[in-house]
């Protein structure tokens, strides 16, 4: 129903809110509109099982890309997300989700090793004396 529409729009917002800036938020609220009771529920299911760092990484991520983009690129972009995740069932927009997030964690995973692979190099060399 709009309620419940409405309530998860605001949930997703909330979350997004210290990312983007006002005419982002907009937009992304307005492509959440178009989408099914069932598409809301997916989404924000999927939204609740992820591991905060993760979102909080691809977050950063699309804010750096849309950082690049001219306010015109980011609404076509957003208007055509918005269309697909539209013609997505509930459960494709799951797998679609939980495909990035693995790859966001994985990802993540990959610099937090080699972080500290160098960060042990470091103070091996360091008790060497070099």
């Amino acid at each position: 129903d709009a309620h419940g529409r409405t309530t998860c729009s605001l949930l997703v917002l909330r979350r997004f809110a210290a990312m983007f800036n006002p005419e982002m938020m907009r937009m992304a609220q307005e492509q959440m509109s178009k989408m099914t009771p069932e598409q809301m529920q997916a989404m924000q299911a999927q939204m609740a099982s992820m591991d905060p760092a993760t979102l909080q990484a691809q977050m950063a991520q699309a804010q750096a890309m849309m950082g690049q983009m001219s306010p015109d690129q980011i609404k076509a972009q957003m208007n055509q997300a918005g269309e697909q995740i539209n013609k997505m069932s509930p459960d494709e927009l799951a797998r679609q989700t939980a495909a990035a997030t693995t790859q966001a964690s994985a990802q993540a995973d990959y610099k937090i090793r080699g972080a500290n692979m160098i960060k042990e190099e470091g103070n091996a060399l360091f008790r060497q004396g070099k």
